[in-house]
């Protein structure tokens, strides 16, 4: 069965906040849910998590090519179980 494309936008980014509502610093979350982190290991990148997630999927040192792999992510889930 063919899937077709979605024509997600780029996603949106705002800073994650903590329960205490105190940015948390070098931390952002996405309108669709995904966590991206900057982090050294040992050059910058940036981790990605799902929602819900506890562990990365993606790490990438570009936050355009980060944009891209949450939207294909988004694009695999939508193909995978057939819902938008």
């Amino acid at each position: 069965m063919a899937v077709e494309p979605l024509g997600l936008a780029t996603p949106k980014w705002k800073p994650k906040l903590n329960r205490d509502g105190v940015v948390v610093p070098q931390c952002w979350v996405t309108d669709s849910g995904y966590t991206v982190a900057r982090v050294f290991l040992p050059e910058p990148v940036l981790m990605i998590t799902r929602p819900g997630g506890a562990e990365a999927f993606a790490y990438t040192p570009d936050a355009g090519e980060a944009c891209a792999l949450i939207v294909a992510d988004l694009e695999a889930c939508v193909a995978k179980d057939g819902v938008e």
